[in-house]
């Protein structure tokens, strides 16, 4: 409906110039082929910018359609896991880490790992380890408690980066652990 209504306001434009023109010029058959054309060239630029608009939707729904996105779960509220509910194939996954600390009393640095490369629809474990430098071990169950959304007492924002089929890098994508965690109620297939 917009599109139409600034077609009629150009025409109307267009006739009034037309008219403006031949009084003021005093027209000769001559003169009529350069305003036709000045006209096509109004036209032809009016079109551009319409179509600049369609160019930019389908350049975003081709990014879309090969955009991973990774989410985390938990089953049952024990298991972690991680799945990728984008379109696209999530390569080279690096996931954040967390630092939960006690002030004065001690500091526990998480870790968190899951398989590079997840394709869309499928989930895999989410690997969660303890300590720092190489002095790493898997999780025990207090220290996953801090995670598990039916005991964890806030909400933790874990950073995730990974890479589309075509290489583009996503580095700022969040999701969630702990309280308010997305969860289901049976392992995935």
């Amino acid at each position: 409906m917009k599109d139409t209504k600034l077609f009629v306001v150009a025409a109307v434009i267009a006739v009034l110039a037309f008219i403006l023109f031949g009084c003021l010029f005093k027209w000769t058959p001559e003169m009529i082929s350069p305003y036709l054309l000045f006209l096509t060239l109004i036209a032809i630029s009016w079109y551009s910018w319409e179509t600049r608009g369609l160019k930019k939707e389908m350049v975003l729904q081709n990014e879309l359609s090969l955009r991973p996105r990774l989410v985390f779960f938990a089953i049952q509220g024990r298991e972690l896991w991680v799945k990728n509910i984008g379109k696209g194939a999530a390569l080279d996954i690096q996931i954040g880490g967390y630092s939960l600390k006690f002030p004065g009393i001690m500091e526990i640095e998480y870790k968190f790992e899951c398989q590079s490369l997840l394709e869309p629809g499928e989930a895999t474990d989410l690997w969660v380890s303890t300590g720092t430098g190489e002095a790493t071990k898997l999780a025990e169950y207090m220290d996953r408690a801090q995670l598990e959304p039916e005991s964890a007492p806030n909400t933790i924002i874990i950073k995730l980066s990974y890479k589309n089929v075509l290489g583009k890098e996503y580095k700022n994508d969040t999701s969630t652990l702990g309280k308010g965690m997305l969860q289901k109620t049976q392992r995935p297939e």
